[in-house]
């Protein structure tokens, strides 16, 4: 099992290929989010359908400036002091046209997180937007829960896993859309 830096996995995403890494409840499957060829082998890893699209993680909106309509002073607040069990929330937010369909599936809008996992975080500081982010595991299974875990499923599809320890959420991030303030996910 290749266990990865925080460098190592960002040298890798940059590099094209797929990294398993620790966030606030399980173990997730990355790619660069600027990367269109690594986030579409994610897709075929995981058997997932590109129509559901993903969640964006990056360090700062600042970041996700390409990426997102503009967020006005309260969006803003909202977006970065919304938590839970200490984490930050996922937000559907309106995407500029030019997100491309990898991202954003069948959606005007776009799934982002502007993380403050520790490990999550430092990875997503060494991107130059993102990664997209996806519990580690196939389609409609169980997260796998271990590094030994992924690598028997996705062995020489991913590059490593990246060093760290998950944030102990006992469900995933709740998503919440910012303009109406449905919660896709409590």
């Amino acid at each position: 099992m290749k266990l990865l830096s925080y460098d190592e996995a960002a040298f890798a995403l940059q590099n094209g290929e797929v990294i398993a890494y620790p966030t606030e409840g399980v173990y997730g499957l990355a790619a660069d989010a600027t990367n269109q060829s690594a986030v579409e082998r994610l897709l075929a890893m995981k058997q997932r359908a590109s129509s559901k699209g993903f969640i964006v993680m990056s360090a700062s909106l600042e970041k996700l400036g390409s990426l997102i309509e503009p967020l006005n002073a309260a969006e803003r607040t909202e977006v970065l002091e919304s938590y839970r069990g200490g984490f930050r929330y996922t937000w559907i937010v309106p995407a500029k046209e030019s997100v491309p369909h990898y991202l954003r599936g069948d959606f005007s809008t776009l799934a982002i997180r502007v993380t403050n996992h520790p490990d999550a975080l430092a990875l997503c500081e060494r991107m130059p937007v993102g990664v997209v982010s996806t519990s580690a595991n196939l389609h409609q299974e169980a997260p796998l829960m271990s590094p030994e875990a992924i690598i028997e499923v996705f062995g020489a599809n991913i590059a490593g896993v990246m060093v760290g320890e998950t944030g102990g959420l006992s469900s995933p991030t709740r998503i919440v859309n910012l303009k109406t303030k449905a919660v896709i996910r409590a």
